[in-house]
């Protein structure tokens, strides 16, 4: 039936190894993008430069580590309190990496449109009154 044929594919999917070497491999490309991304270059003198001092290339790697860590503690902890286990769930994990890519993402980007004279208390208060509503969405 056409009806079941989501669950047949989910449940194919889940009750091998694939779905564990998908998780990784998406976790490490999105990893690579993050960190790819988050680098900013200077240009001087016709060679190109990495600007360490404003690349946040250890915020995106620390916003993937929350994510995995929520998922890995969030499955674990419910396999602990014995809810049953649906085939479905097998999508929440890709879900979460790519929202919490996202967010990330905006924050930086706030944060790195704000002034950089003021201090850091300053700067995060701003850049969160201004991505609070595209994270919220």
């Amino acid at each position: 039936m056409h009806s079941e044929s989501l669950n047949i594919e989910v449940e194919k999917n889940s009750t091998t190894n694939h779905l564990m070497i998908r998780f990784l491999a998406c976790a490490f490309m999105l990893w690579l993008f993050a960190t790819l991304c988050s680098i900013t270059t200077l240009q001087e003198n016709d060679h190109f430069y990495v600007d360490w001092s404003r690349s946040k290339i250890t915020v995106a790697s620390c916003g993937l580590l929350g994510a995995v860590m929520g998922i890995t503690s969030c499955v674990g902890g419910m396999a602990y309190l014995g809810f049953a286990y649906y085939s479905v769930v097998d999508t929440m994990p890709f879900l979460v990496l790519g929202v919490r890519l996202d967010n990330t993402f905006l924050m930086m980007s706030a944060v790195h449109r704000t002034k950089r004279t003021l201090n850091a208390q300053e700067r995060l208060a701003e850049a969160m009154s201004e991505a609070a509503v595209s994270i919220t969405i």
